[in-house]
């Protein structure tokens, strides 16, 4: 039976440290963004995001922030876009939740999505509240301007 001495053990696990890290290194450097997301942890994101996928994720957002209250959602494809500049879709969506007594029940959201990595970097919900309509007072002319 062959006897290592403790010397070579230690220049075997340094060569082999050393490799370990130069290998490491060369792929975080030259292996390109889906090497470099595996090594990080990362490997369940993908890099092909497209508008339908942006949709979905905000559509399963809006879902999940409505609940059972939501009757309906509606995609604004007019106004929905992707912005080259910023990377991200910006998606537009009008719901419907059943009305209250200053609102009318309509909820406007604006949900902004990476394109790098699909997930949400922008979200904002509001409601429509309706305004006091009363008749014109004396004060004013038929369209509501003082006189």
């Amino acid at each position: 039976m062959i006897r290592f001495k403790k010397r070579d053990l230690m220049v075997v696990g340094f060569a082999v440290a050393v490799v370990a890290i130069s290998v490491i290194s060369t792929l975080l450097v030259a292996g390109g963004p889906e090497i470099n997301a595996w090594l990080r942890g990362n490997s369940n994101k993908y890099m092909n995001v497209t508008f339908t996928d942006a949709v979905l994720t905000c559509q399963a957002e809006v879902a999940e922030q409505f609940g059972r209250r939501m009757t309906t959602m509606e995609v604004d494809n007019h106004s929905s876009r992707y912005d080259s500049r910023r990377s991200i879709y910006k998606i537009f969506l009008e719901v419907t939740t059943p009305a209250k007594a200053d609102a009318t029940g309509v909820h406007y959201v604006n949900c902004f999505v990476k394109s790098s990595n699909g997930r949400i970097s922008n979200y904002e919900s509001w409601e429509e509240k309706e305004g006091k309509n009363g008749p014109v007072g004396h004060d004013s002319n038929p369209f509501g301007f003082p006189r």
